[in-house]
């Protein structure tokens, strides 16, 4: 055990801990517990492996950034952190509260979508107008590093990356797609609702990037069995190129964030490539970007019969 989560033990002997689940090599987490308190009051994560490191670095990053809107968003604050040249510990305040399932039925009018669904998005909302996006740079430089970073894995699939980088030069943001703060992985079980309103937890994807990225993680995880991992072709097209409740909501997303026909397809290829990068060491997306390959880079809604022409 990581000496930080010893010292914030004996500073307190009636917490006792318990480990929580995670899918990441290298990763452990724990959270402490008191008697008759069946929710977390801190939360610590310990990172061994250069990847979980990483990955822990920049949830710790994230965290010291958004700070200074840690109670309003309800969201962790850094408590302690400690890396050595063999591990990181990060130790959070816990965020109270459950995640709902949400699972859309295909015919669901978008009047009818779940108010956990609905009050997201609002939490959604808030989280943009207030936060300063991190690295004050443009969108057209925040795309270059993104093209760089897909250029590292070539190796791995040289035609569907190159393809895609195709698509993000060739598609260039006209300049009026703000530059804003982005969660990155706005699943739906990184949302808790519990007494104080919705949590958001799990901030290692954050970054600069465009609105539409988080609503577009968010629909695709309703579609998802486990609402995380993305198995099959057929949830990603259930969420984007389907004639079902979610592809509308997204449709209505854009529309809803003035983004013409340019724009829509830049934005939702820039959140093809970012989670790609985020996924790379899974082959779910190389499988997603070999799909859009084969179907030409079609803009969202398209295969579903939805009209593409938004308002600009």
């Amino acid at each position: 055990m990581h000496k930080a989560i010893l010292q914030r033990l004996c500073s307190d002997p009636r917490q006792s801990l318990a480990r929580f689940a995670t899918n990441r090599e290298g990763m452990n987490i724990v959270g402490a517990f008191r008697d008759r308190v069946d929710h977390p009051l801190w939360i610590a994560k310990t990172a061994t492996t250069p990847a979980a490191i990483a990955h822990l670095r920049q949830e710790r990053d994230a965290l010291v950034h958004l700070q200074p809107w840690s109670k309003a968003l309800n969201i962790p604050a850094v408590l302690d952190a400690e890396e050595t040249e063999e591990d990181l510990c990060l130790i959070q305040g816990a965020v109270d509260g459950v995640a709902p399932r949400m699972r859309l039925p295909v015919n669901l009018s978008s009047r009818r979508f779940p108010q956990p669904m609905l009050a997201a998005m609002s939490w959604l909302e808030h989280f943009r107008r207030w936060v300063t996006p991190p690295g004050g740079k443009s969108l057209m430089d925040i795309t270059h590093e993104v093209i760089h970073g897909l250029e590292f894995l070539r190796p791995h699939s040289t035609s569907t990356i190159d393809g895609l980088i195709k698509v993000l030069r060739n598609n260039p943001p006209s300049g009026r797609i703000p530059v804003v703060a982005v969660h990155g992985d706005f699943w739906w079980q990184n949302t808790l609702f519990g007494p104080h309103g919705i949590g958001v937890i799990d901030w290692d994807a954050f970054h600069a990037g465009v609105a539409i990225e988080d609503i577009f993680t968010f629909a695709l995880s309703c579609c998802i069995p486990n609402g995380r991992h993305l198995h099959d072709i057929d949830s990603f097209k259930s969420a984007f190129f389907a004639s079902t409740s979610v592809c509308q909501f997204v449709q209505e997303a854009i529309a809803d964030c003035h983004l013409g026909v340019g724009d829509a397809r830049f934005c939702f290829y820039f959140f093809i490539a970012n989670r790609t990068l985020f996924k790379a060491s899974s082959n779910d997306w190389l499988k997603v970007l070999g799909w859009l390959l084969e179907h030409d880079y079609p803009p969202v809604g398209r295969l579903a019969g939805f009209s593409d022409c938004h308002p600009t």
